[in-house]
């Protein structure tokens, strides 16, 4: 089982950065949070669930002069556990903190949340952004809990790919002011562009490295990247730790 390290770091932001600056003329508005259909989406792998809670509290403080942010969880390369991580921190600021949070599911690898919702109206937010399926449709809601999942299918060509993500990005801005938190999970970046697009529409990034799985030199590359787009890097999750010590031995620690 995947799990976050005991030591979660996340490096502050520096202060005064200003929200992600854009506009959408899309008509997106939910009337009736009761239109939108119900999943029991389940709760994430974990071993401690304090460590996920960490992580929110963490981002809602760095981010406390932003009104509903918008944040993405990137992980290197695949199988390092982004998507993973992402859900789990959406799921325990829904579920354990009571905000209003949407999970955005952008990555071709799975999590156990994405098993249950195969609903026949359950469209994508590329739907939405086309201007096929209007928002309610797009969207899977928790019951009795605030946690709201969204996909973003990928597209099967490069071109295709950067034009649709401009225009989900637009989406994604007229979504902000329905919860507390968006939460983002975009490929591996080694391999889909989208984290490097989002840079200009999200508040700010967490990196998801692998423990001793991911070089230094990449995860130097995956900073400067995400950074570059002008938001800041909120800090770095480390996935996958295994102690070096034998159970028993774990016990006395």
């Amino acid at each position: 089982m995947n799990r976050l390290a005991s030591k979660t770091s996340l490096v502050r932001a520096e202060a005064g950065v200003p929200a992600a600056a854009g506009s959408t003329n899309l008509p997106i508005t939910i009337t009736d949070w009761e239109d939108v259909a119900t999943a029991e989406l389940p709760e994430p792998e974990m071993d401690a669930p304090m460590e996920f809670i960490e992580t929110y509290n963490s981002i809602s403080r760095q981010l406390a002069h932003v009104g509903s942010p918008i944040v993405q969880f990137v992980a290197a390369k695949p199988r390092e556990g982004g998507a993973e991580v992402a859900y789990g921190v959406a799921w325990a600021g829904a579920s354990l903190l009571g905000q209003r949070v949407l999970f955005v599911h952008a990555s071709d690898e799975p999590v156990p949340a994405m098993a249950g919702p195969h609903l026949p109206n359950f469209m994508s937010l590329n739907d939405v952004a086309a201007g096929r399926a209007d928002i309610q449709d797009a969207l899977v809601r928790r019951p009795n809990v605030d946690l709201h999942l969204a996909v973003i299918r990928r597209a099967s060509r490069a071109d295709e790919a950067f034009a649709a993500s401009f225009r989900i990005a637009n989406v994604l801005r007229a979504l902000r002011g329905g919860f507390n938190t968006i939460i983002i999970a975009p490929g591996p970046a080694n391999r889909d562009p989208l984290s490097a697009i989002l840079t200009k529409v999200v508040d700010g990034s967490v990196i998801v490295l692998a423990a001793e799985g991911t070089t230094t030199s990449t995860a130097k590359r995956l900073r400067d990247l995400l950074g570059s787009g002008g938001t800041p890097v909120l800090g770095v999750v480390l996935n996958k730790h295994r102690p070096h010590m034998p159970g028993w031995m774990q016990r006395w620690f």
